[in-house]
């Protein structure tokens, strides 16, 4: 449930046994309303945190940041809580991971979980959101132009977003991941917490490293997920960490014998695929992420190559990373709805300018960009490949001041961590996580096979060793359990019939309006009944009714027990036999309640 309270008795719920400090002139905190609902089985307090938006100036005015605590039931909970304030990014914030944190993990046994939302992000404010550039990207997409027009394009859109953030008074230099460890330390005083334990993946880890570094005292442990370390210039390593990943996977399909037999030249036809796009780019048909509209979008093999990457991102599809380039190999080009659906509703759920007033301020002024494009030659087919092709472009018209060069020190320090990382992170290599861990005086370093980026998004192992870990990091062993798979299974169209009709159905339907279908059904089959009791000719209907009903209500079981992810590329063959079955049980049933009216009504 949410809870309004005073202030007074918001610090007494939060505080530890040390006093809290003084409230400062240009701090503050309050009690409010929690911006959305939470589920009234959680004891939720929320306020707000003003604090300045720029610490280097001595004035200038506050922004606003909302948290969130969720408390533990525990009636004596540890005095060192949870704290979350960043699901990646950069650019999204804390308070969308409040589900996760709360059920998948067994943190509020012990401690309460505190949510900061990072500045820039959704809920704080101001909200640096750009959503004509944003659109900007997407339109690109709908049209083929020359590179250098599609990248002129989207630079003028992104300082159009930077002057109308500039003419509301925002100070762009003040969002950076320096400004936002400050936050949480101006946070971690005011609830008077001693310390407490910081959990993040990917960006939310460079945040955890640098707060590491300037609190120390502050952190009692660390658990970091797929590790956006400061030190590492990502840019120049992108692609040949994804080259490594995507050898990594097609070495891994040819050792599976199941992936091998059904597609024994992945790798070169995921090459071809990419060459063929480059000449003549594939037309897909989605749905506007804005307007809902029907559109088709031009995807080039730069663009496939980024698609390939994005799904890289999510462990849920790297087993259908095969299975969808052999489609589009194929011809099917449809396969790549889902993919592209989601990959540009992402684009709009993204706040593009805290993202780049960070990026353009930590990454780009410390990555050699002509390096990264030399380094890229090396890689037939990856050459162009960039996340987004015009962030050196936006970051270098962007105006941004870069942040001290020590900001990019490699982090060592004695305080606890866990750090975790998937065997195909394309992203944050793994690579990267574990040097990360080997600079950490007491880090224990855990791999997950099978697994790629962000593994605490999917994995209950690493859900439960970080509950564990945050409980006792001195006595902490990983071989309580194995994150991730030793064979990751993959999916083939030897199990799969790739069709885009159920995920075409799902964007139109929602499941209540789905379930609904055979819940009307049934009213109609009992009132058919009733009717065919009275008369003979509504046998006819009765029939009709129970099929329909049998069918329907069996077709939407069977559907929703399906890994939602494996629907968005088809319908398993299980399943369609296992349909086709129920049809005819369905028909069968329908012959034997056609006959029961029949005799009823000769018995009348």
């Amino acid at each position: 449930m949410r809870r309004l309270i005073s202030i007074s008795v918001l610090i007494v719920l939060l505080a530890s046994i040390r006093p809290v400090f003084a409230v400062t002139t240009d701090m503050m905190l309050e009690a409010t309303a929690c911006p959305f609902d939470f589920p009234t089985d959680l004891d939720v307090t929320c306020g707000e945190l003003s604090v300045p938006e720029n610490r280097l100036q001595t004035t200038g005015r506050n922004i606003t940041l909302p948290f969130a605590v969720i408390h533990s039931p525990n009636p004596n909970p540890s005095p060192d809580p949870i704290i979350y304030t960043s699901s990646g990014g950069p650019g999204l914030g804390a308070f969308g991971a409040w589900r996760h944190l709360a059920y998948n993990f067994n943190f509020l046994a012990t401690r309460d979980i505190i949510l900061l939302e990072q500045r820039g992000t959704r809920w704080s404010e101001p909200y640096l959101n750009c959503p004509d550039l944003s659109m900007a990207m997407f339109e690109n997409l709908t049209r083929v132009l020359r590179r250098e027009d599609e990248i002129a394009y989207e630079v003028q859109a992104a300082l159009t977003c930077r002057d109308g953030l500039h003419a509301k008074g925002i100070d762009l230099n003040a969002y950076n991941t320096l400004e936002s460890v400050a936050d949480l330390e101006d946070l971690r005083t005011m609830l008077g917490i001693e310390q407490w334990n910081f959990v993040g993946s990917s960006y939310a880890a460079r945040i955890g490293l640098t707060f590491a570094r300037l609190y120390t005292e502050s952190l009692r442990s660390l658990v970091l997920d797929s590790v956006y370390d400061p030190s590492v210039n990502f840019i120049e390593a992108r692609v040949p960490s994804l080259a490594q990943v995507l050898e990594q996977l097609f070495a891994a399909c040819g050792d599976n014998t199941d992936c091998f037999q059904v597609y024994p030249n992945i790798e070169s036809h995921f090459y071809e695929v990419i060459a063929r796009a480059n000449e003549n780019p594939i037309s897909v048909d989605i749905n506007h992420p804005r307007t809902g509209e029907p559109v088709t979008v031009q995807l080039t093999g730069d663009d496939l190559v980024l698609g390939v990457f994005n799904a890289l991102r999510d462990p849920r599809l790297l087993p259908f990373v095969p299975f969808v380039i052999e489609e589009i190999y194929a011809g099917n080009m449809s396969v790549i709805t889902p993919l592209a659906q989601n990959g540009f509703a992402s684009l709009f759920n993204t706040p593009l300018g805290i993202y780049y007033a960070v990026e353009c301020a930590e990454e780009y002024p410390f990555n050699d960009i002509d390096r990264q494009q030399v380094v890229a030659q090396q890689y037939a087919g990856l050459e162009n490949f960039l996340p987004t092709p015009s962030d050196p472009y936006i970051c270098k018209a962007w105006g941004a001041k870069p942040v001290d060069a020590s900001f990019r020190e490699p982090v060592s320090n004695a305080v606890p961590a866990l750090i975790l990382s998937g065997e195909y992170d394309a992203v944050t290599s793994a690579t990267i996580s574990q040097q990360t861990a080997s600079r950490l005086q007491n880090a224990v370093y855990v791999s997950a096979p099978g697994l790629s980026h962000a593994v605490m998004d999917v994995d209950t192992c690493s859900h439960k060793m970080a509950s564990v870990f945050i409980e006792s990091p001195a006595s902490f062993s990983p071989g309580m359990c194995q994150p991730g798979t030793e064979t990751l299974k993959f999916v083939t169209n030897r199990e799969v019939l790739s069709t885009p009709i159920v995920y075409l159905i799902a964007i139109k339907l929602n499941s209540a309006a789905v379930i609904a279908i055979p819940a009307i059904t049934a009213v109609f089959s009992l009132i058919g009944l009733v009717i065919g009791l009275r008369k003979q000719a509504a046998a006819l209907i009765i029939a009709i009714a129970s099929f329909l009903f049998t069918f329907f209500t069996g077709m939407v079981y069977l559907v929703m027990s399906v890994d939602s992810v494996l629907l968005g590329f088809g319908l398993p063959i299980t399943l369609i036999w296992v349909l086709v079955v129920a049809l005819f049980v369905s028909v069968f049933i329908t012959m034997i309640a056609k006959k029961i009216v029949l005799s009823v009504s000769r018995l009348r």
